[in-house]
């Protein structure tokens, strides 16, 4: 059993070092999630509800409780949309994958 107060990503890291089919989905799947962990930081930075950011791109707050839950996932033009109206860019970069030595 995990000691008390163990962060989310701790036991993610050990999940993954468990279940190596996880750790798999969790990377093809981990870019999709990293774009809704920033949507949702921008949109508290700016000290905004869903319904307001909502608003400003004219769409219901439902459309965007449901890409910050993984329901359903944004066109990029949306995600760019979405950043305009926080009053941010997108900057989108590929990461050389690191595969063992040579």
């Amino acid at each position: 059993m995990g000691r008390i107060g163990r962060s989310f990503r701790e036991g993610l890291d050990q999940l993954h070092a468990e279940d190596p089919e996880l750790r798999r989905e969790f990377g093809r799947l981990g870019p999709r999630y990293a774009v809704i962990e920033e949507l949702i930081k921008a949109r508290r930075h700016r000290k905004m509800t869903q319904a307001q950011l909502a608003e400003k791109m004219g769409v219901t707050q439902g459309v965007v409780s449901r890409w910050e839950s993984g329901k359903y996932s944004p066109k990029l033009e949306t995600i760019a949309a979405a950043a305009q109206a926080l009053d941010y860019r997108v900057d989108i970069r590929f990461v050389r994958e690191r595969r063992g030595s040579g």
